[in-house]
């Protein structure tokens, strides 16, 4: 990956967002291999600067307030998962935490049955 890929990756973003005009700019330019490059460091970018945030309805303002709270600069996505039943899991560029009632009837289980 050289240089001049990564600095353009860097230029696609106008403070803290993806700027679609300069990335339309940039891609018409690039042939298959550096675009292929360039869509990888935006992705790792987009995944440095944001959060996902699944539970399994809808927050509301403080609980929100309180996340955010936690990730000052970054965007924050929320998504539902009706199939979690309670909890929260919250992505964080390679970081995964969940705290949830499925995750810990899951780990009882494995726990059983490793130990059955």
């Amino acid at each position: 990956m050289t240089k001049k890929i990564q600095t353009f990756a860097k230029h696609s973003y106008v403070q803290g967002r993806l700027d679609e005009k300069t990335v339309t700019q940039i891609a018409d330019h690039l042939n298959r291999r550096e675009l292929k490059d360039y869509i990888r460091l935006l992705k790792q970018q987009h995944n440095r600067t944001s959060v996902i945030v699944v539970t399994p309805f809808p927050l509301q303002g403080a609980a929100k307030e309180n996340i955010s709270r936690l990730f000052p600069g970054k965007e924050l996505l929320y998504t539902t998962d009706q199939t979690m039943i309670s909890g929260i899991r919250i992505i964080d560029n390679d970081r995964e935490y969940e705290i949830s009632l499925n995750k810990i009837l899951h780990d009882i289980m494995n726990h059983i049955t490793i130990y059955d």
